[in-house]
């Protein structure tokens, strides 16, 4: 299913199960405690009349079975009945003998026993609804629906001397409180009607909400695979048309006799084709930022070498680079030195051939500065020659991206010891 349907499903579930559990409360919950309420009445009840009973008669009864015998009490219980709206009284003595009762010809129920057992020794009020079985039994009218039959202990100068059996007609109450109790469901199963409809529509607009947000997120996803497309092209555009720079300044080269001439288009061509390496390298990684500096170096002394040597020349490369992740603008910078420096080296470091060694290092100091150099163990700089305020394009190019790196340029720096010209270029990353 759906991630968005079920999304929807869930609270509908749950809107649903509240519906189905609503009767379940209202008949498991609710009615006991309306049930109990109304048992706590008659309990009330019984002993109010209890109360007056004992209190009317107790300075003139001596006995226990003068109180619960007496004509005065027994008139007195007749006419109570009918103010209280009772149906009949039982009255036992202490020891479960039936003394008295309001309906003629009734007999003790064996099942008094165990209640006086419990209210003669507790002194607690003892009550609980009456079953039909009942109503048939005492001949009461069809119109009594509920009854509840309550057990008041007589306590006599702290001592129990008999228990009155009171039979409370609530038929009344408990259809007031079934048609609470009705009501109440009404007014829970609006409520949760009200909340489905309220949860219906919170979850369509929220959904609404969640297509927009996946619409927008769907197109800045595109956008943002637009975006990079249009580099990765851009870049391979780029790479392409310096590449074609490049050729077409190498076969002009080879139309020119003039060997200074032809040069300077060499020259300029490894320029091109130190820019043509980066844009390649952008084009085939994951971002556009940034590059891996040591290896792009590699391959631009490689296609440096390739490009200015013959393959039988005595010349030996050697790149010891860290790895370190550039800008791209300080690479395309640091990629024209290096071309400079290189091609310097295998032009002027190794006159009539001979054997020798340039080494391009790239090392790390620290997390914010790094050092790139290059070192020939060739024939050296002439006498009076200095590489810091030399005049020709190549010393004025090296100078001017120095300063772009915002670095600075060491000929006699201790990294590059020994024999050989050593030019080192300290900037940071």
């Amino acid at each position: 299913m759906h991630t968005k349907y079920r999304f929807v499903l869930a609270p509908l579930i749950i809107a649903l199960l509240s519906v189905m559990v609503l009767p379940v409360f209202t008949f498991l919950v609710a009615a006991p405690l309306f049930t109990g309420y109304v048992s706590d009445s008659a309990e009330r009840e019984s002993q109010r009349l209890a109360h007056h009973l004992k209190t009317r008669y107790a300075d003139s009864i001596e006995s226990s079975r003068q109180m619960l015998l007496s004509h005065e009490v027994r008139e007195d219980i007749l006419n109570e009945m009918d103010d209280f709206g009772l149906l009949m009284i039982r009255v036992f003595d202490n020891h479960g003998n039936l003394a008295y009762s309001t309906m003629p010809g009734d007999e003790k129920n064996e099942k008094e026993d165990k209640y006086f057992i419990d209210i003669i020794s507790s002194r607690l009020i003892v009550s609980e609804f009456v079953g039909k079985a009942e109503f048939e039994k005492n001949g009461w009218s069809p119109s009594v629906t509920d009854v509840v039959e309550t057990y008041v202990p007589v306590v006599v100068e702290d001592n129990v001397i008999g228990v009155y059996e009171i039979y409370y007609d609530v038929s009344a109450k408990m259809s007031e409180m079934r048609i609470e109790q009705v009501s109440l469901f009404v007014v829970l199963g609006t409520i949760t009607v009200l909340l489905l409809v309220l949860v219906v529509i919170s979850t369509q607009f929220t959904l609404r909400n969640v297509a927009d947000r996946q619409n927008a997120e769907e197109a800045l996803s595109q956008a943002l695979a637009d975006k990079d497309l249009l580099f990765k092209e851009m870049h391979h555009r780029l790479k392409n048309n310096l590449s074609i720079a490049h050729s077409l300044l190498t076969l002009q080269a080879d139309r020119v006799e003039d060997e200074n001439v032809k040069d300077l288009f060499a020259e300029s061509a490894n320029r091109l084709m130190s820019l043509a390496l980066v844009h390649e390298m952008l084009y085939k990684s994951s971002g556009f930022k940034e590059v891996n500096f040591a290896a792009y170096l590699r391959s631009l002394v490689n296609s440096i070498f390739e490009n200015l040597t013959e393959s039988d020349s005595g010349l030996t490369l050697e790149v010891n680079a860290d790895d370190i992740i550039l800008e791209t603008d300080k690479v395309i910078t640091c990629g024209l030195i290096v071309n400079e420096l290189v091609s310097n080296s295998i032009k002027h470091a190794f006159p009539d051939g001979r054997a020798g060694t340039i080494a391009v290092g790239l090392k790390r100091f620290g997390k914010e500065s790094c050092v790139m150099s290059v070192k020939d163990d060739g024939v050296g700089l002439p006498v009076g020659v200095d590489v810091m305020g030399g005049s020709t394009l190549g010393v004025q190019i090296i100078s001017g991206l120095v300063q772009q790196l915002e670095g600075t340029l060491d000929a006699d720096s201790d990294i590059c010891d020994g024999h050989g010209v050593c030019i080192a270029i300290s900037f940071n990353i």
